[in-house]
């Protein structure tokens, strides 16, 4: 995973919260991460704000900014929203919000396929004998 100091716009990243066993199982999203100026709107007054208001925000975060999930019950993916979120175990929805806030990172990737560094580099190994024309 490449790791980017500077967030353009309509950038989304991979995220995944690994599996506890016995409290839940592994979720995959992608986000949008948050830009600083948005979460210091998020936490401001956080300490003097009620629980109502703390969750309220964290919901409507999670909801602004994760593009998609791999939550699924019966074969159906779960829509990102409020009532969905406040079915998720409290973890879950901690983790995502942390990281989407910068304050926590995802837990590392795993691995799907074999990296290809000669199309990454742009290598052409057209003979297949691993020596790529610079």
């Amino acid at each position: 995973m490449v790791t980017k100091s500077y967030i353009s716009d309509g950038c989304t990243e991979k995220g995944l919260i690994k599996e506890v066993p016995r409290l839940h199982g592994p979720v995959r999203f992608e986000y949008r991460v948050m830009l600083s100026d948005k979460i210091r709107e998020v936490l401001h007054s956080w300490d003097l704000i009620s629980a109502t208001e703390k969750t309220r925000r964290i919901h409507a975060v999670i909801i602004k900014q994760i593009v998609s999930w791999d939550l699924e019950v019966d074969g159906k993916t779960l829509p990102i929203d409020s009532k969905t979120l406040s079915r998720l175990k409290r973890n879950i929805v901690e983790k995502l919000f942390n990281i989407v806030m910068q304050l926590d990172l995802p837990d590392e990737v795993e691995p799907s396929e074999e990296l290809d560094l000669d199309k990454v580099l742009g290598g052409d190994d057209e003979d297949g004998d691993g020596d790529a024309k610079n």
